[in-house]
């Protein structure tokens, strides 16, 4: 099974330098067993979007582009801003948002380094501008570019909710399955988000157990949360918490209250693994503040490494 890493969330901030930039996303790849990285797609000035970086990277690397980054920063400037948008400009607008990532996928693929083989798109904005027909406007148009080998799937986040205030309150999982029903894509299930969704771990098994019944699970990416205030923000936040007691650390100790356990992680991975359409498992966790460069790359490789087991546990007969 290939995994995958969302390291990005764990890298150094602000702005990486250019050699910092290499020794993390170098310290990253050479995890064992690690297949790809989940590259952000932010805009041209970012380092994750370096050509001279992603042409000379691993061949066998098989990354991930998640447009989140782009949607959310989108949204700063346009509160209308996305894909689902029911305003044609603000639609419009996250359409060549992707237009502009299609060109960098052409652009990287095209290189001797590794390249992206799938694309996590979002049903921005929310906070009741958004509608499923506007949506599968975007869709039908981004669908019908030559993709060539790239997959595209819906990666799912929060949902709106009568009952909190949502982390970002996209299309409802149902309409988002119904969307990837009729364009050929596949939906990508943020565990961390899910939980958040439904405010607690089970809410991320059923996603995934939903999606994967469907005939649709692309992925999964596993990135915790936490229902209490901890050293990585406020309750329910989406921050990344790495799964709980990661090590015996005392940097471990910062995610002492995440949802995402290793028996979470089993038996979300045990469903995962049976899904014929799955193309990746992945982690995606984040640094507490204040953490060096080194226990950065050292904290993803364990998490991964928590992962690879759980996948090796998945596939070993139970008696």
């Amino acid at each position: 099974m290939r995994t995958i890493a969302g390291a990005y969330a764990s890298s150094p901030r602000p702005t990486m330098s250019a050699d910092e930039f290499r020794a993390f996303t170098d310290g990253v790849l050479s995890a064992p067993g690690l297949g790809g990285l989940e590259i952000p797609f932010v805009d041209s000035g970012s380092p994750w979007q370096s050509q001279e970086y992603l042409g000379t990277a691993p061949r066998h690397a098989r990354h991930v582009l998640t447009l989140v980054p782009a949607m959310v920063a989108g949204l700063v400037s346009r509160a209308a801003f996305g894909l689902a948008s029911v305003d044609e400009g603000a639609r419009a607008a996250a359409v060549e948002t992707v237009r502009a990532a299609w060109t960098f996928v052409q652009e990287t693929n095209s290189q001797a380094g590794g390249t992206i083989a799938d694309i996590e798109l979002h049903t921005a904005p929310g906070g009741g501008s958004s509608s499923a027909v506007a949506c599968a406007r975007s869709l039908q148009e981004i669908s019908g570019w030559d993709w060539a080998d790239v997959a595209l799937a819906i990666e799912h986040c929060d949902s709106e909710s009568t009952d909190h205030v949502p982390e970002k309150g996209y299309l409802p999982l149902e309409q988002e399955l119904q969307l990837a029903e009729d364009h050929g894509l596949g939906i990508v299930i943020n565990w961390g988000r899910s939980a958040i969704e439904r405010r607690g771990a089970e809410g991320a098994f059923d996603h995934i157990d939903t999606v994967a019944t469907r005939g649709l699970l692309a992925g999964v990416v596993f990135s915790g949360c936490s229902p209490v205030a901890s050293e990585y923000g406020e309750a329910w936040a989406d921050r990344h918490l790495p799964v709980r007691a990661w090590s015996s650390s005392d940097l471990a100790g910062a995610a002492r209250t995440s949802l995402l356990t290793v028996g979470e992680l089993d038996r979300c991975v045990q469903r995962a693994v049976g899904a014929p359409e799955l193309r990746f498992l992945g982690i995606k966790v984040g640094s507490p503040t204040g953490a060096v460069l080194d226990e950065r790359v050292g904290l993803v490789a364990a998490n991964l490494a928590i992962l690879r087991d759980s996948i090796e546990r998945s596939a070993t007969p139970t008696s």
